[in-house]
C-alpha cells in the first residue's frame, strides 16, 4: 500500500510539469480577452498577440514622431535637433588645430570654425530633414508598415511553436519532473 501511495508523487509531479507547459502556451497564444470576476485578466490576450500590436504601434509612433520633428524647424527639442547640435559641436571642436596657425587673428579663426561647422551641420540637417522624408514618401513606408502588420500571421507563429517547440518542451519538462517525482517517491519510501 505504501508503494502504491508513493506512485502518487510521480503522477502529481508529471501533472504539474505538463500543466506548466500548457500554461506557458496559453500565456503566449491566448487570443481572447478573459475576465475574472468581471475584471480584465491582465495576462490575456497572449503575450505574442500583445507583443505584435505593441511593436507595430511602436514602429508607427516612431515614424510619426520623426516626421513631426522634421516639420518643426523652430523647435530646439527632439533627437533631430540634438543630432544636428552634436554634429556642429564635433566639427567645431575638431577644428581646434586651426588655433595653432600663427599670424591669424582669433576672430578669423572663430569665423572659419563657425562657418565650417555650420556648413557640415547644414548638410546633415538637409539629409535628415529633406532626404529621409523624401525616401519615406518615395518608398511609401506607411503602406509597407501596414502590409507588414497584415503579413505577420500569428497563426503561422503558433503553428511553428506547436510543431517545433511545444512538443520538445513538453518532453523535456516531463522528463525533469519525472526525475523529481522519482526522487520524491524514493524519499517517501525511505521516510515511511
Amino acid at each position: 500500500m505504501t508503494f502504491l501511495l508513493s506512485l502518487l508523487f510521480l503522477a502529481i509531479n508529471l501533472l504539474y510539469g505538463a500543466s506548466w507547459v500548457w500554461l506557458i502556451r496559453w500565456l503566449l497564444f491566448n487570443k481572447k480577452q478573459r475576465y475574472i470576476f468581471r475584471k480584465k485578466n491582465i495576462l490575456t490576450p497572449g503575450l505574442i498577440i500583445k507583443g505584435k500590436s505593441y511593436v507595430m504601434n511602436k514602429i508607427r509612433g516612431t515614424v510619426k514622431d520623426y516626421l513631426d520633428q522634421v516639420d518643426d524647424l523652430d523647435s530646439h527639442r527632439g533627437y533631430i535637433y540634438n543630432w544636428e547640435r552634436k554634429v556642429y559641436n564635433k566639427i567645431y571642436n575638431g577644428l581646434d588645430k586651426i588655433n595653432s596657425i600663427k599670424y591669424l587673428p582669433q576672430s578669423a579663426i572663430q569665423w572659419i570654425k563657425n562657418a565650417v561647422a555650420f556648413f557640415i551641420k547644414d548638410l546633415c540637417s538637409q539629409f535628415l530633414r529633406t532626404f529621409i522624408p523624401y525616401m519615406y514618401e518615395y518608398y511609401q513606408v506607411s503602406s509597407k508598415i501596414d502590409l507588414l502588420d497584415k503579413k505577420i500571421d500569428l497563426e503561422l507563429v503558433e503553428s511553428y511553436y506547436n510543431r517545433y517547440v511545444h512538443k520538445y518542451f513538453m518532453w523535456f519538462n516531463l522528463a525533469c519532473f519525472a526525475i523529481i517525482g522519482i526522487y520524491n517517491q524514493v524519499l517517501y519510501l525511505i521516510i515511511a
